[in-house]
């Protein structure tokens, strides 16, 4: 084989293990697991701290406790009757926004997944192929959600997909959609899903272009 046949040939193996990894991961969102458990163990003693539940109902649930704070399933049912709380409960996701913050600025230079911002728009531009997840720091106090993509310029093909995570880190699809890269500036996308109450959502944008620029504009209301 000749040293030009050698170089397409290796130029095709690329192509189709970019294709594939990008196959591979359509239509799923990431799974952060550590993060996610963290924002679970770190939710389950806000909630003690700041009075959204007892502590006592901590250390007598059929859960037994562990050290550091209350064991997973008892975050869950103890979390289950903190957003009941409206003012206990927005003062525990307000702590927690504060503890994300420390360990991030939350801009569009973040590493890693950024915090949503409910009510508030975020900002981004997607390159080619990469992508770009949001995620809840908290359990939802409300038992759906809308999220609304804005096209602000570009052409590039974008995939959405709109999850939800349990505290055991088990990731359901619940909406995906899609930019083709034809739209018009300007263009949204609104999604409402619901099944989310006492449960972390998650948003993950996915480049689906080889080159090509997605600038976006996103938002998350309960």
């Amino acid at each position: 084989m000749n040293k030009k046949a050698i170089v397409l040939a290796s130029m095709l193996v690329l192509v189709i293990h970019a294709s594939a990894a990008q196959n591979a991961s359509a239509q799923r969102c990431e799974s952060f697991a550590q993060i996610f458990a963290d924002v679970w163990k770190k939710w389950g003693e806000t909630i003690i701290k700041v009075g959204c539940v007892a502590k006592a109902a901590a250390t007598t649930s059929a859960a037994a406790p562990v050290t550091g704070g209350t064991s997973l399933a008892a975050t869950v049912t103890l979390s289950a009757t903190c957003i009941k709380n409206a003012t206990k409960y927005k003062e525990a996701a307000e702590a927690m926004v504060k503890l994300f913050n420390a360990l991030a600025d939350n801009g569009q230079a973040t590493l890693g997944p950024r915090r949503i911002e409910f009510g508030n728009p975020q900002n981004g531009t997607l390159i080619g192929p990469s992508n770009r997840t949001f995620v809840s720091v908290y359990p939802m106090d409300k038992n759906s959600i809308t999220f609304k993509v804005k096209k602000i310029e570009g052409d590039g093909k974008v995939e959405a997909v709109i999850c939800r995570i349990d505290a055991d880190n088990n990731i359901t699809n619940l909406a995906v959609f899609n930019f083709t890269g034809d739209e018009k500036d300007g263009t949204e996308i609104v999604r409402t899903v619901t099944g989310v109450e006492n449960q972390l959502v998650q948003i993950r944008l996915n480049g689906q272009s080889a080159v090509k620029k997605f600038k976006y504009q996103f938002i998350a209301t309960k």
